[in-house]
């Protein structure tokens, strides 16, 4: 499968946007972006186990209606190894759609593209595999709603730059309106639609041509130091790491501009940023 390969002038790029005056340091936040998982959504290992289960039964019932019945342990081997031949692709800071994944999955099952299903039923074996969330949903963060309506109410611009999974953005666009979170939002951002993953700085880039807003006037807040707080800081923005103390984030050579724990010490994180200027 072909990948979607670019090459960055990053310096070019930072100029593009941050002109006049490289470097110029925070001096107000007119736009924030967060990441989707970890940050201001949560599963759990509960959510995540049933949710695979739904699409493998759901993706079973509909190959064996249209003549491709598998056994629950072919399914389930399949879904492994699609997985590890999806994270490939991952590996690369690139992405596909979930019909590219349901495509990698069939040719697991040994469905090839001379059996491929038509259309009308490779639609209906995509919505099997992209919308088993809806069934499971997952929970809010801690303070993420209120301290997305304190940010509107602020005037600020609120974008969201996020990595996929097996489910893709269409899919996590439903889970925001149904945790009535969606129209804080002024950009979405996923990367199975850009065919590009964080920390590639392109997919900030993005979000920041969206928000109409040059990049030392952005932050972004996110959990994983590679990709929130690398890939936004190698477009000029500044970051922020949300730091649960899961585990152990290597070390990268990366340098956020804050820590938090939470998303209630966003707002003192913020000002402290803002005297630091």
């Amino acid at each position: 499968m072909p990948l979607l390969r670019l090459r960055i002038d990053l310096p070019r790029l930072r100029q593009r946007m941050d002109s006049p005056g490289a470097g110029c340091e925070l001096a107000m936040v007119e736009a924030i972006t967060f990441d989707y998982w970890h940050t201001l959504l949560f599963d759990t290992p509960e959510g995540l186990k049933r949710a695979r289960e739904l699409r493998i039964s759901a993706m079973g019932s509909v190959l064996s209606r249209i003549g491709h019945p598998f056994s629950p342990e072919e399914l389930n081997r399949a879904y492994d190894e699609s997985g590890q031949r999806i994270m490939r692709v991952w590996a690369q800071d690139a992405d596909m759609s979930a019909r590219d994944q349901v495509i990698i999955y069939l040719d697991c099952l040994g469905v090839n593209h001379l059996d491929r299903p038509p259309e009308d039923d490779l639609a209906e074996l995509e919505r099997a595999y992209a919308t088993p969330i809806l069934q499971t949903l997952p929970q809010l963060c801690p303070g993420a709603a209120e301290m997305l309506r304190s940010l509107r109410e602020a005037g600020v611009r609120i974008g969201l730059v996020s990595n996929t999974g097996r489910t893709p953005g269409y899919v996590l666009r439903m889970v925001l309106k149904e945790l009535d979170i969606l129209g804080f939002f002024d950009v979405l951002i996923f990367s199975d639609e850009l065919k590009l993953r964080k920390p590639n700085p392109m997919i900030f880039f993005h979000a920041l041509c969206q928000l109409r807003v040059r990049p030392h006037l952005a932050l972004h807040v996110g959990d994983d130091l590679r990709c929130d707080v690398g890939g936004a800081k190698a477009v000029g923005m500044k970051a922020i790491l949300l730091d649960r103390g899961h585990g152990e984030q290597k070390n990268f050579d990366i340098q956020p501009d804050g820590i938090i724990e939470d998303l209630f010490q966003l707002s003192s994180c913020l000002e402290r940023l803002e005297r630091s200027v």
